[in-house]
């Protein structure tokens, strides 16, 4: 069996085509910086963001006026 590899974008959980090192031009020009979340369009990483987005949303309210 051939060895499955992930996009180049640390952040990425998305599998490239075959011969590439990247899943899209987004995450290739992102090549030597760090992304938290990947944006790179893909399912897979969207339905991060979008929990993120979620979470970030709502995070304003964790420390509640005293």
């Amino acid at each position: 069996m051939k060895d499955v590899k992930k996009c180049g974008n640390p952040s990425c959980s998305c599998i490239p085509e075959a011969g590439e090192k990247f899943c899209s031009a987004h995450c290739e020009a992102l090549k030597g910086s760090v992304e938290v979340l990947c944006r790179c369009g893909h399912g897979s990483c969207d339905e991060f963001v979008d929990r993120s987005e979620e979470i970030s949303a709502y995070s304003g309210d964790i420390n509640p006026p005293r």
